[in-house]
């Protein structure tokens, strides 16, 4: 999965993650959103120290990654949400309050992301309506 207009390709960064991938059942999709942050276009950390508009950067990413799919928020079957400080969950959880739709499990964990400016990082899983020459997985 790419979105170019608002990541990079991760090589990069001379790694060998995906951004996302798309595994294709019978009858749907899922895109697996690998940990995503609060980067530009050419892999720059963009709003250092400030929690809030990274979360919201993060999303945008998602949102970016999901809709190259066909796909958005409200198609993800879970978040997992990862911050560096805990004592942020309120000002991160203000952010996705606006964003992310209630019903979609959130699981708020704190944790060392990737980069040390990262102060939160998100990944999960969207499930969306496909088909294949394959019957449907059950």
């Amino acid at each position: 999965m790419e979105a170019l207009e608002n990541l990079p390709p991760t090589i990069k960064y001379d790694v060998t993650f995906e951004r996302g991938t798309r595994v294709k059942f019978g009858d749907r999709s899922h895109l697996h959103i690998s940990g995503t942050a609060s980067i530009d276009k050419y892999g720059e950390i963009m709003h250092i120290s400030d929690i809030k508009k990274q979360t919201q950067r993060t999303i945008d990413n998602i949102k970016s990654l999901l809709s190259s799919h066909g796909a958005t928020l409200k198609d993800m079957a879970y978040y997992i949400v990862y911050i560096r400080d805990f004592k942020d969950k309120n000002k991160v959880m203000e952010v996705i309050g606006k964003e992310i739709p209630k019903e979609v499990p959130l699981l708020l964990l704190e944790g060392a992301v990737c980069r040390p400016a990262w102060l939160v990082e998100l990944e999960g899983v969207a499930i969306i309506p496909d088909s294949t020459e394959f019957p449907p997985f059950f």
